[in-house]
């Protein structure tokens, strides 16, 4: 009996459900693991800057806006490895934890390193880092983050019955 699952299912009709569910858990407990490997290095990220891009202040709201992020780039990671071309029969653990590290490089690079600092900046914040923004610790957290997201949105998906 093989142990490899597949993340992408062909021809089924999805209504989405299963995909917002398991990416949106995933991505909420990935974010919140991730959150404290950043705050360690970086406290200012999180806290602040985060919060910063929509014009809100204090490290509530900026737990509020990383956690939401990741929520949402939870559903979108689950969404590819299901239902686009870039998510080609990603089968087994270690796999889909290699995918979800290349999809969480991704975010670094540019959300991270690009669109945070820029938002900062149009936001006039003070502090904003420079563009590219590539922080090691940032890189570190965001490896957490993909690693995580690859280890738990198959078994979420399987489920919701998204998975062969």
């Amino acid at each position: 009996m093989s142990t490899q699952t597949s993340l992408r299912v062909e021809g089924r009709t999805d209504t989405g459900i299963g995909i917002l569910l398991s990416g949106g858990i995933a991505g909420l407990v990935a974010a919140a693991v991730m959150a404290p490997v950043w705050i360690y290095f970086r406290p200012f990220i999180v806290t602040n800057a985060a919060a910063a891009l929509y014009n809100l202040q204090g490290s509530l709201m900026g737990w509020v806006v990383h956690l939401v992020h990741g929520t949402v780039f939870g559903v979108l990671f689950a969404f590819l490895v299901t239902k686009s071309p870039l998510g080609t029969k990603v089968g087994g653990v270690s796999r889909s934890v290699a995918s979800g590290m290349a999809y969480s490089l991704v975010l670094w690079v540019v959300g991270a390193g690009i669109v945070l600092p820029l938002g900062l900046m149009i936001s006039d914040v003070p502090a904003a880092p420079l563009v590219p923004n590539l922080h090691p610790s940032g890189l570190l957290a965001h490896l957490v983050y993909g690693a995580l997201l690859g280890l738990l949105v198959p078994p979420l998906l399987s489920a919701t019955g998204k998975m062969s």
